[in-house]
Order: structure tokens, then C-alpha cells, then sequence
């Protein structure tokens, strides 16, 4: 099986790995950046705990 080379900068993935457009009906979302402020450390239980109870409730330290 031949290795295929990774997309280049500004090229979508479906053309690379299809060799073919993408279909005129296909968009494209684009996500904002996260905030690079806001460290949320998952393995906190405490902050978990306090910011989604439910879950942790479920989920007990």
C-alpha cells in the first residue's frame, strides 16, 4: 500500500485524499480559537466538582 503524503497548507483534506473537488453543496465550519486563558485541568476533581456538579456526582473522586 502506498503512503500518502499529508495535505499541503490551503488544500482541503477531501481533495487530497479524493484527488477530486469537494461537491459544490459541502461548507466548511470554522471553529474559534480556544482561549488560550482558560487552563482547564480535568484531572481536578475539585474544580470539576464545582463547575459541572452532575457529572461529578456521577463520577466521584
Amino acid at each position: 500500500m502506498a503512503r500518502q503524503s499529508s495535505p499541503s497548507p490551503g488544500t482541503p483534506a477531501y481533495q487530497s485524499a479524493t484527488g477530486n473537488e469537494p461537491p459544490r453543496d459541502t461548507f466548511t465550519i470554522r471553529y474559534p480559537d480556544l482561549d488560550p486563558e482558560s487552563n482547564f485541568d480535568f484531572d481536578d476533581h475539585e474544580r470539576i466538582a464545582a463547575r459541572l456538579r452532575r457529572i461529578a456526582a456521577v463520577y466521584p473522586a
